[in-house]
């Protein structure tokens, strides 16, 4: 039973009470009886339409039901043949999992064939530093049985890269050095330490991390020059 019609119910009973009140203190009985009947014939009217209403609810609520049902039959019933259809599939093609993993070996392979095909020749391009390193990243991430497959000659974009990279290596570091011998961690050499700590910030990725594994202290110097001059900058235009 429903809120609504438990509450009316309850002041079906109210009205009951109170009519029989009424009824001693006035001792007017027709007074009563017909107020009494234009109330319940107000409330009968209402609880019909809640009960109509209540039926209605219930009827969809048991549709609801019904097709939740229907709709977990079919679900398992899938399930069920999808479960028949793995077992005939391993019956006729026993090693089916392991021919599923080598196409899609073969699929990645391919697509890094594709892409990284130009870069694997004996004539170095510098402008494509960025593009050898990202094969490089991208071959040493392949799953192993897609590395296994690769046709193109990973050996020269790996020989490419590496030499690229120690070339580049060579240039920063000349470059570095020549900014640290030549200016002063003071306010009158800031700029020029700010250009030098741009330049070096500009270098690809992979430069910067091999100078901050291999020439820590380099590099340590070189922000320790930029800081000193900003300070000793700030500090003179504290003080006018």
């Amino acid at each position: 039973m429903s809120k609504k019609l438990r509450s009316l119910l309850s002041f079906i009973a109210s009205t009951c009470i109170g009519l029989l009140i009424l009824a001693y203190m006035t001792r007017n009985i027709t007074t009563v009886i017909s107020t009494g009947l234009i109330v319940y014939t107000i409330l009968f009217t209402y609880l019909i339409f809640e009960l109509i209403n209540s039926e209605k609810e219930n009827k969809k609520l048991q549709e609801q039901i019904n097709q939740q049902k229907n709709y977990n039959r079919q679900i398992s019933q899938n399930i069920w043949d999808l479960e028949q259809w793995k077992t005939s599939v391993y019956a006729v093609v026993p090693d089916i999992d392991e021919k599923l993993e080598e196409n899609k070996a073969r699929d990645i392979a391919s697509k890094f064939d594709t892409t990284y095909r130009p870069l694997a020749k004996l004539v170095i391009d510098f402008s494509d530093f960025d593009k050898y390193y990202e094969g490089v990243r991208a071959y040493n991430n392949l799953p192993p049985r897609a590395k296994l497959l690769v046709s193109i000659n990973i050996s020269q974009i790996q020989e490419n890269y590496q030499k690229m990279l120690n070339t580049q290596m060579v240039v920063a570091l000349n470059h570095i050095n020549h900014g640290l011998s030549k200016y002063k961690p003071v306010a009158g050499d800031y700029d020029n330490w700010q250009r030098l700590i741009d330049y070096y910030e500009n270098l690809p990725m992979s430069v910067q991390q091999e100078l901050e594994t291999n020439k820590y202290i380099l590099i340590k110097d070189l922000y320790d020059g930029f800081v000193a001059s900003k300070d000793d900058k700030l500090y003179k235009e504290s003080i006018g």
